[in-house]
């Protein structure tokens, strides 16, 4: 295949690129002994590191599995729409920001095998995500507290969601015209991650907005770091000044750098904790194409803790290749078990997503699909965006999203709501879970039946980009669960086996079929059928029983697993509730191991994952901080 815009753009930076001479990819640069050696240099892995070395006294390291990146292809807003699955396999300046491999089938969407990405660069997910900065709701993060977690409720939490924002607004008037100026107050300028609104504006998704409100008639419009249900204007994780991305590496890694006591250590494969009577010791790794009986391999001591984070995959795969995780698991896979911790990679949970097709003849605003095609037109985009920071390549995707409840898209699902924690739905759960997952499954039904029927609880995310004309539309609050698995083959040099069980439970398929239908709605107002004159293409709108909607979307490969929001493998819950970490993020049973990325969320927030991740774990970093004192 020939080099697209984006490989000849992103090689031709490299070979500019300065890479900081404080992150190293040679084993023989890294000591082999330090206070903390941190699994996985992405969101939560810096924030950890950042906070932890501001004590000179301690001596730090992060090992990460991808790169050191520093180029427009990540840097640029509009380059992250361009992360789709047929550029991770066919485009080598994206598959080289991606670890990628092909997920278990999902018996429930026709057999799909497609491959997960995790973020392979030192800054992971918010490094090539879609940068939309928001935040659930009270109730979503009341909801881990209820689940056993003390000190991590709202009115815990909500301070370091202000410690990590530096929120502005745009100065072009763009902010009085949206009614961005209201509620302020949810936002900090203090914080090191950047957010704020892009410069291009896209109107249409005004005309979005007013079809919404023609639906809702008490529809409540919000501004950045509302609560509740409603439509958002959502800002981006974008430095203003410069019109660049803000991640966890330039906020919490390149303003530190420098510091003697922190080590990076990059294109690094981990290959096992180990253990002495079940307290973590140190590490065993090798360079990225490493294998387990690699004689080069080094082991690296803790003297005080090993944190992983390595995100929602990786790291309860870390912890079986370990010996740590459900017994029958590891002893199918011929790993010696060191320590029987059940929930060990169960309660994998993710964001389905529904991608479907639209003919929109009305439209005539830039779709960016032609920044891709049209050479010309993008060259022309880059000058813009190069000479004045202006223009569609400023907007990653956009800032207009609606997040409702049920009692708003799908009111005639709620008395089936209303019954869900009176049913076991433990026939729907993997063959690995035991007892105590299934307890704590069921503590997490009584909480999603409570927010399933609220008004103010968003279940359905639909994100006007304004300019594309398919549809994207995710299930914020899905039943069905999942697991990370060992391949018992090879499980030390295989990939994990992700098993998403996607729509395995048949509350999922009936939300997926209202969520359709909602959208159908919002395409049948009179102000976008003047304007756009929309004919649905794919999944047909023939289809409306809900077993048909889902068949359709199915044939047409449509619905998606993940939108790269998993968690839930090595949840935060008591150990009796298939826990694999209590509120101090620390392993149950294991002394000196910690768990800090989004594998510990028990219960999903209806929110993208990165603004909780980095705030959240200003929390852990600070118990870890002060417990080390």
């Amino acid at each position: 295949m020939a080099p697209t815009i984006w490989s000849l753009l992103f090689l031709s930076v490299l070979n500019t690129l300065a890479v900081r001479s404080e992150a190293t990819s040679n084993l023989a640069d890294v000591d082999e002994t330090y206070d903390f050696v941190i699994i996985g240099g992405g969101s939560a892995g810096l924030v950890v590191a950042n906070r932890l070395s501001e004590d000179s006294e301690r001596t730090v390291l992060v090992i990460e599995y991808g790169h050191v990146e520093d180029n427009a292809t990540i840097n640029i807003p509009q380059t992250s729409n361009f992360y789709s699955a047929d550029a991770m396999q066919d485009d080598p300046a994206v598959q080289r920001l991606f670890n990628t491999f092909p997920i278990a089938p999902v018996d429930h969407l026709h057999d799909l095998v497609l491959p997960i990405a995790t973020g392979a660069t030192l800054g992971g997910g918010s490094v090539v995500n879609g940068m939309l900065f928001n935040r659930g709701s009270r109730a979503d993060y009341d909801a881990w507290r209820e689940l056993g977690n003390d000190g991590w409720g709202w009115d815990e939490l909500y301070p370091y969601f202000l410690k990590s924002s530096n929120f502005s607004l745009p100065e072009d008037g763009t902010a009085i015209e949206l009614g961005l100026v209201s509620n302020l107050s949810s936002w900090s300028s203090e914080g090191p991650v950047h957010s704020s609104f892009s410069p291009w504006h896209v109107p249409q998704q005004e005309l979005f907005l007013d079809a919404l409100q023609h639906l809702q008639r008490d529809l409540r419009i919000l501004a950045a770091g509302d609560d509740g249900a409603g439509v958002f204007w959502v800002p981006s994780t974008q430095q203003p000044s410069t019109q660049t991305r803000s991640s966890a590496k330039t906020a919490y890694y390149d303003t530190v750098a420098s510091r003697a006591n922190l080590r990076v250590l990059v294109e690094a494969r981990m290959h096992r904790i180990d253990l002495d009577n079940r307290v973590a010791i140190g590490v065993e790794v090798g360079g990225r194409q490493s294998t387990d009986q690699d004689a080069a391999m080094k082991f690296i001591s803790a003297r005080k803790e090993v944190i992983l984070a390595a995100g929602p995959v990786f790291s309860p795969y870390l912890l079986q290749v370990s010996g740590i995780g459900p017994r029958r698991v590891l002893e199918e896979a011929k790993i010696p078990v060191l320590h029987d911790l059940p929930g060990v990679g169960m309660n994998l949970q993710d964001t389905p997503a529904i991608n479907w097709v639209w003919n929109l003849p009305g439209y005539a605003g830039l779709q960016w699909q032609d920044l891709v095609l049209n050479a010309s037109l993008y060259k022309e985009a880059r000058k813009q965006y190069d000479d004045n920071k202006t223009g569609p390549l400023t907007l990653c995707f956009g800032k207009l999203v609606a997040s409702l409840s049920l009692p708003q898209i799908g009111p005639e699902l709620l008395e089936t709501a209303r019954t869900i924690s009176s049913n076991d739905y433990n026939e729907y759960l993997p063959d690995a879970y035991t007892d105590s997952v299934y307890k704590g499954y069921e503590a997490q039904l009584r909480i999603l039946q409570r927010q399933l029927t609220s008004p103010t609880n968003g279940v359905y995310e639909f994100a006007f980009n304004g300019w594309t004309a398919s549809f994207f539309n995710l299930i914020q609050k899905p039943f069905s669960r999942g697991a990370v698995l060992l391949n018992n083959t090879s499980p030390r040099s295989s990939p994990p086996i992700v098993q998403y069980n996607t729509l395995s439970n048949p509350i999922d398929t009936l939300l997926v079929s209202s969520a359709v239908n909602y959208t159908r709605r919002i395409l049948a107002t009179p102000v976008l059928v003047d304007a756009f004159h929309p004919v649905e293409i794919y999944p047909g709108a023939n289809y409306t029983d809900p077993q048909e909607v889902v068949a359709a979307l199915n044939k047409h490969k449509l619905l998606y697993p993940s939108c790269s929001h998993s968690s839930g493998g090595c949840s935060m819950m008591p150990l009796e509730l298939g826990g694999v970490v209590g509120p101090d993020l620390k392993v149950h049973g294991v002394e000196g191991l910690s768990v800090v990325d989004s594998s510990v969320i028990p219960l999903l927030p209806a929110a993208r994952l990165v603004h909780t991740v980095s705030s959240t774990l200003l929390t852990q970093s600070d118990t870890q901080a002060d417990r080390t004192l």
